[in-house]
């Protein structure tokens, strides 16, 4: 039966910003195994912008997040932790792909 678990988050990580600017990043998305999918909201354009983000919480079930973490299991995104970075590193941030599989985390970075 799901119990509300993580089983898959993506993240940006770095980047040309100031340090303390990641402070306030918000996962691009994480599904969780009762199938909530949550992921940061539109933000109004007005001055002065909100002090939090919106955020929209979504549901497929639990078939659409077994789905949903099989789609990674297929695509190679659990097993062993991978890092696939550039030579030099890039002005823009990397990616961070974390899946959650039977107790064990799995951290992809590119």
């Amino acid at each position: 039966m799901p119990s509300g678990g993580l089983i898959l988050r993506v993240t940006y990580v770095g980047g040309f910003v100031a340090p303390k600017a990641s402070r306030a990043r918000l996962p691009l998305v994480s599904v969780y195994d009762d199938g909530r999918i949550i992921s940061e909201g539109v933000t109004d354009m007005i001055y002065p912008g909100p002090l939090l983000p919106s955020l929209v919480v979504r549901t497929v079930g639990a078939s659409g997040a077994a789905a949903i973490l099989m789609a990674a299991l297929d695509a190679g995104l659990a097993g062993d932790d991978a890092t696939y970075l550039p030579g030099p590193p890039p002005d823009a941030p990397n990616t961070i792909i974390t899946v959650v599989h039977d107790g064990r985390q799995t951290v992809s970075t590119f």
